[in-house]
């Protein structure tokens, strides 16, 4: 009993990823039901509402695993908790204006002289295939306890499972705990985390001291034998992404692989450069962290541990349901079962109060038929005075729009002398400009206007945004890296001159976009470019004011 009241409670998880869906059902750390689809399909919807609704009082956890999913760090001013919240708000959507699920994950680090927090800004771009999901999950009647990111809720299992293997006891009587140098010793600072998702493909999680540094999904296009071969090129390309975020070789990068036991000699022959490789199937994953029956029929595939992980867990790490489903939540649906006890005693009451209340009723009579006739006269009054102003030689319409556009004119103009002096000071000795293109847009014409007897009514609070492209030429600069250093040296200088502003390089010297460290996306060849013409492009984006 005790455990029951203390313990997680059942939970029904349902991973959607762009090849299909796999719902789980967990009851104390044990799968004990798979469904999986492969689309969604009239039959597919009806297979999980039924297999859902056996137990309608089961909370549904949702982890999306699409490949359409933003991550960006961004920090902000180190302003008080009070306008915290606005300033967040008001990058997200600086950010992410056509994306209605986001939310901030604060990433408890700090940088730059003032000590900007550094937060996670992440979004689930809306797309008709989540669109889908997200209407089958308002046509179920089972509450929905979260909606998030399993990349997001899954670091914590990438770290668990690193300290678990680095117990004394991690290795005995089980294969494969050995890297290339060895035992593991003691937890590293990096941690990779790949699975192969029977969803969507290949799943990577970086996590740096616990949380979550980056992820990639690469769709899943190969036969089974070629399975070690795509995670050693995909865990290439992912060393590459990670030096933009600090990460050099003698760190040392420590892999756990979710695969089968196959897996083992072939990742070890590859000689990749990390400082320990390990490969767990499904089942030694789930002993290491206490959970149990995690093994898929259809192969060594990860989504069943992540669903065990997540229904152990108290409360997800970023909620998107409030945002995703509205009201719709779980303390909403726990109150169902008092529904029907609670209406029958509010009639009851109800009854009791009409009966008191009809007899003061009946003197307001008189007083709301007064009130109609005054309300007529001045209706009549009012139409009277509106033909009247319509006889004016200026009506007070072309005067309202006349002063909408002065409005919209002044906030659009901006003095550029100050923000070109700030630009030059930031550049340094051998920097020089190709091109600067500079454009101011009054921020209000981009958001929902409210319109009042058909003229639209500017929102007060908005501010101009300022958009600065600045061109940098680095051929004289040799070296590929030190022209890479140098164009996030001068970006740096500009952010800490453009507080308010958003400051990033769009366009590398090498074409390694930041955005891309977090997309999930399929891995590419990046061009190297001709080193003799390197150029950089550095966007300055935000409030002129």
């Amino acid at each position: 009993m005790l455990k029951r009241l203390l313990g997680p409670n059942p939970r029904y998880v349902l991973i959607i990823g762009n090849a299909g869906a796999v719902l789980s059902y967990v009851a104390d750390g044990r799968v004990r039901g798979k469904w999986t689809v492969t689309d969604f399909g009239d039959a597919a919807v009806e297979r999980l509402t039924n297999a859902i609704e056996e137990r309608r009082r089961v909370p549904v956890i949702v982890l999306i695993d699409m490949l359409e999913q933003s991550y960006r760090r961004t920090a902000i001013p180190p302003v008080g908790p009070a306008a915290r919240r606005r300033v967040i708000r008001r990058r997200l959507n600086i950010d992410y204006p056509s994306d209605e699920i986001k939310a901030a994950l604060p990433l408890g680090e700090r940088i730059g002289p003032r000590g900007d927090p550094l937060y996670l800004f992440v979004a689930l771009p809306s797309s008709p295939e989540l669109e889908n999901w997200i209407a089958f999950l308002h046509s179920i009647s089972n509450p929905i306890a979260s909606l998030a990111m399993l990349p997001i809720e899954s670091a914590s299992l990438a770290d668990a499972l690193a300290r678990a293997i680095t117990r004394p006891d991690a290795g005995k009587g089980k294969k494969g705990k050995k890297g290339k140098k060895g035992e593991t010793g003691e937890k590293g600072e990096w941690t990779l985390l790949i699975s192969h998702q029977q969803t969507g493909g290949f799943r990577q999680i970086v996590v740096r001291r616990g949380r979550l540094a980056m992820t990639r999904l690469t769709p899943d296009s190969s036969e089974g034998s070629e399975t070690a071969g795509i995670i050693a090129q995909e865990l290439s390309s992912t060393l590459g992404y990670l030096t933009r975020l600090g990460y050099t070789e003698s760190d040392g990068l420590d892999v756990i692989v979710i695969g089968p036991r196959s897996l083992r000699e072939t990742l070890d022959r590859s000689q990749l450069p990390v400082r320990s490789m390990t490969v767990l199937t499904p089942t030694e994953a789930g002993a290491l962290l206490e959970l149990t029956n995690v093994v898929d029929p259809a192969g060594d595939f990860g989504e069943l541990l992540y669903a065990a992980w997540a229904a152990g867990r108290r409360k997800p790490t970023v909620n998107l349901a409030a945002t995703a489903l509205g009201q719709r939540q779980v303390q909403v649906a726990a109150a169902r079962k008092w529904v029907v006890p609670a209406l029958s005693m509010s009639a009851i009451m109800l009854a009791a109060y009409c009966g008191n209340t009809v007899a003061d009723l009946w003197p307001l009579r008189q007083d709301v038929t007064l009130a109609s006739t005054i309300l007529e006269q001045l209706q009549g009054r009012l139409n009277q005075m509106k033909l009247e102003i319509e006889q004016y030689p200026d009506r007070p319409k072309k005067i309202t729009i006349s002063l909408d556009i002065h409005t919209r004119l002044v906030a659009e103009t901006v003095d550029p002398l100050p923000m070109l002096r700030a630009i030059g000071e930031s550049l340094g000795p051998g920097h020089h400009l190709k091109r600067l293109i500079w454009k101011t847009e009054d921020a209000r014409v981009a958001t929902t206007r409210q319109v009042t007897s058909g003229v639209s009514q500017p929102d007060s609070e908005s501010s101009p945004t300022l958009g600065i492209i600045l061109t940098l030429d680095l051929s004289s600069v040799t070296d590929p890296e030190r022209a890479i250093a140098e164009a996030n040296a001068l970006a740096d200088r500009l952010q800490q001159r453009f507080t308010e502003q958003r400051v990033e390089v769009v366009r590398p010297p090498l074409d390694i976009l930041p955005s891309q460290t977090f997309v999930g996306s399929s891995s590419e060849d990046v061009p190297l470019g001709s080193v003799g013409e390197l150029s950089a492009e550095i966007l300055i984006k935000g409030p002129a004011g």
